[in-house]
């Protein structure tokens, strides 16, 4: 066996010590800081993208609880409206009235010479409310009450006297109005029928008949002929009336049976309306009769 002398393996020793202690070569140290570097980036980019991604699932939990939260006040608004609604048939009700003042000055009065005559002047008020119920389009309930002395049938109005007393209120509308229309396989506003006491539904242009706050009793029928204008002529009415104002319990009652025709139209930019009509009285002493017991009358 070969041995290998002291001095030998002393010099291969030494030969081996330069190795082992050469100093990183600049590139490999570069190259490792920037993979040390390319790690640190790295992480921060997954903890970046673990943040994002907190957040974007905090933004929809967000997004979804506002969206919950509006539906929620949505909601209860929609509740807090239907709440407040009002009940259909107050919808369907109309309130209406006036209340009116007036001075009445009565001067230079037909007199007897030396007769002594003053200036007479008098104060009054008129006041009247009324409720309308729309059942339908085609139905309706109306009821007025009035002031007015309730043995004048053609005024409302209360004298200011008598010693600060109360005044009269009167009923004086009480009437059903049925407007047949789709329901019956009629044209709606064709035909109109009221009953009980109710507005004069005939056209006037004055008092000269019929007073203007006159409120007759009975039934009265409209029928509107036309559907649409036709040249010149806008509508044609036909009124109907049948009247009771007097109920005898032992002989014949008190009616007035009647109608009128009545044109509605345009010349021009011109209004034209007329009225033709006939009026049967039954029975018109009992008007004579009560004329006797009834100054207000005239």
């Amino acid at each position: 066996m070969r041995k290998i002398k002291p001095t030998a393996l002393v010099t291969l020793g030494l030969l081996a010590l330069p190795a082992m202690g050469r100093a990183e070569d600049p590139t490999e140290r570069r190259l490792r800081l920037l993979e040390e570097q390319l790690r640190k980036t790295q992480a921060e980019i997954q903890q970046l993208r673990d943040q994002l991604q907190q957040q974007r699932a905090i933004g929809q939990a967000t997004q979804k609880q506002v969206e919950q939260t509006a539906e929620e006040s949505k909601t209860a608004a929609a509740e807090a409206k239907k709440g407040l609604e009002l009940p259909d048939w107050v919808k369907k009700t109309t309130l209406f009235g006036d209340v009116r003042l007036r001075h009445e000055g009565f001067y230079h009065q037909p007199h007897k010479s030396g007769q002594d005559v003053t200036a007479r002047n008098r104060e009054r008020v008129r006041a009247r409310v009324g409720l309308k119920v729309a059942f339908s389009d085609e139905l309706s309930a109306t009821v007025r009450v009035a002031s007015g002395d309730p043995n004048n049938p053609v005024s409302t109005n209360e004298t200011l006297t008598g010693n600060f007393t109360r005044k009269h209120v009167n009923l004086d509308w009480a009437f059903l109005t049925l407007a047949p229309g789709a329901s019956f396989g009629i044209r709606p506003g064709a035909v109109s029928i009221t009953g009980g006491k109710f507005p004069n539904p005939i056209f006037r242009v004055g008092q000269l008949i019929f007073d203007d706050d006159l409120s007759p009793e009975g039934a009265s029928q409209t029928l509107s002929l036309l559907d649409k204008p036709r040249g010149g002529l806008d509508q044609v009415k036909v009124h109907a009336l049948e009247w009771t104002y007097n109920e005898v319990s032992n002989a014949q009652d008190g009616w007035m049976f009647g109608g009128q025709v009545n044109p509605s139209g345009h010349v021009g930019n011109v209004q034209v309306e007329a009225g033709i009509g006939q009026y049967w009285w039954l029975n018109p002493d009992q008007i004579a009769q009560a004329l006797n017991t009834n100054t207000s009358l005239t």
